[in-house]
């Protein structure tokens, strides 16, 4: 449960998530194999979901683990682009604004115009009241993992490397043998 990463008798304690956190964590988890389009259409659903409510996926306390590794998806949407990631093809077809629904998808999770994407998915509390006693909503913020999911598929769609697996150094090209001279 959720609640478990909250102390007994804060906000949140007994706080419960949504199926698709669950089912990006186990996507996370699982094989590389998934499908390009059942990991779009996972994606766009959460997307249609999370249009119609902004804070759907907000829970309370971090999920961002050790140095951004992240143990749960409480933002599922990350979560499937980092999973969409391992397949730089699908990536670069989920996309690509060339298409409508690419460049759809762009603007959205990019922050371009309305209706971008709340990439806070953290609810912070603070201490108020005679002795600090009472725990009170402060805003959102963002885990520390926040956007590693896009950032992943974005490199997989760019480059066509799968950015979770090992890769050897390439050696640069060579340099022209002729200098660019500016344009006047």
């Amino acid at each position: 449960m959720a609640g478990d990463n909250v102390g007994f008798g804060f906000k949140g304690h007994d706080q419960q998530v949504r199926g698709y956190q669950s089912l990006a964590t186990l996507m996370e988890q699982g094989h590389k194999d998934f499908s390009p389009q059942f990991v779009a259409d996972v994606t766009d659903d959460m997307i249609s979901m999370e249009k119609k409510d902004p804070d759907i996926w907000n829970l309370y306390g971090t999920f961002d683990g050790k140095g951004g590794d992240g143990w749960f998806a409480n933002d599922p949407v990350d979560g499937a682009l980092g999973v969409m990631s391992r397949t730089p093809e699908g990536a670069a077809g989920y996309l690509d604004p060339g298409t409508e629904e690419g460049k759809s998808r762009f603007d959205h999770l990019l922050g371009k115009g309305d209706g971008s994407r709340d990439w806070q998915a953290v609810n912070d509390t603070n201490w108020r009241g005679p002795g600090g006693n009472v725990e009170v909503d402060a805003g959102e913020s963002s885990d520390t993992d926040n956007r590693k999911g896009l950032g992943d598929a974005l490199t997989a769609a760019a480059t066509g490397i799968d950015p979770s697996e090992r890769h050897t150094a390439r050696p640069h090209t060579r340099p022209p043998t002729t200098a660019y001279s500016k344009r006047r």
